[in-house]
């Protein structure tokens, strides 16, 4: 069980189960305490249940093997599922398809919810302290907790394309490389404890509410005029143009400062990704709102 040390001023620095010291962001935030699940936090204080996360942890920094299954199943499914449907009629998976996007938006909603703390952290703190320093020393407790259940939700977004395969959509480049190469990314990046994870995790996850309640809301013909599919590409593009210049701004802080708690091949592997994904929903963007040559729905994550 963690516990406060009671010499710190503001009393919510805390020692984890493993052993490392951090600041519990559901106590350095007093009013947004109440929105709190007592099994989320690390407080001695507090006499409620929590909840030990670290053997999910532990399974997540010590497996190398989960990920690499994955990622070839998904692929064998994206192959031989499309063949599969070829001579037959899609499936009318609506109702459930909007349930699950609704829980994806819910989610997601969460996620954004628990991060404001920590981009609180990240825009009152210096960029290179944040893209440098070592994050267990800032994250940990319910933000360790959620950091873990979105390394995890990059598996249950494969789903996803579980969907646009039964249905005979368009399967596109942009939508199996994103969900491939996410994935593997968020896994290595979280055992490596790369700091600049702390802008792409809540950027996605950001995104990711407004996308999936979009397509919920067309599951359920619901969707207002107003909501039109252009500005969730927008969205995406301003999120790959930040994951850009944060990988760009991160090399740099790394070839300048050999302290900078960073690993050059992930800070490479990141530039690689973004950079790939900008220019696919840039082409995507060009491709479906600035030419007349296809103007069919396209799911694109």
């Amino acid at each position: 069980m963690a516990k406060f040390v009671t010499d710190n001023a503001s009393n919510c620095t805390v020692i984890a189960p493993d052993g490392h010291k951090f600041q519990e962001f559901s106590c350095s935030f007093p009013r947004l305490t109440p929105f709190y699940f007592s099994f989320e936090k690390y407080h001695e204080a507090d006499k409620h249940y929590v909840f030990n996360y670290l053997p999910i942890k532990e399974f997540l920094d010590s497996n190398y093997v989960c990920p690499a299954v994955a990622v070839v199943a998904y692929m064998l499914f994206c192959y031989f599922g499309q063949k599969y449907m070829i001579d037959r009629k899609p499936f009318a998976f609506r109702k459930t398809m909007a349930a699950w996007n609704l829980f994806l938006s819910v989610y997601s909603m969460m996620t954004v919810l628990r991060g404001i703390p920590a981009l609180y952290y990240l825009t009152t703190s210096p960029l290179k302290e944040t893209l440098c320093n070592d994050p267990t020393k800032i994250y940990g407790g319910s933000n360790d907790l959620w950091t873990i259940l979105f390394v995890l939700s990059k598996f249950a977004e494969l789903i996803d394309t579980f969907f646009i395969v039964a249905h005979k959509k368009p399967l596109i480049v942009l939508h199996w490389w994103h969900h491939i190469s996410v994935l593997i990314y968020t896994w290595v990046a979280f055992q490596e404890r790369t700091p600049s994870a702390a802008f792409f995790g809540p950027m996605n996850a950001c995104v990711h509410s407004v996308m999936y309640f979009y397509y919920f809301l067309m599951a359920v013909n619901m969707k207002p005029k107003w909501f039109n599919a252009i500005w969730i590409t927008v969205f995406q593009l301003a999120q790959m143009v930040v994951g850009v210049f944060v990988s760009l701004t991160s090399l740099y802080f790394y070839q300048t400062d050999s302290t900078c708690f960073v690993t050059s091949n992930l800070l490479w592997a990141a530039f690689v990704i973004y950079g790939s994904y900008l220019y696919l929903f840039a082409a995507f963007f060009m491709r479906r709102y600035l030419t007349k040559a296809d103007k069919k729905s396209e799911k694109v994550l």
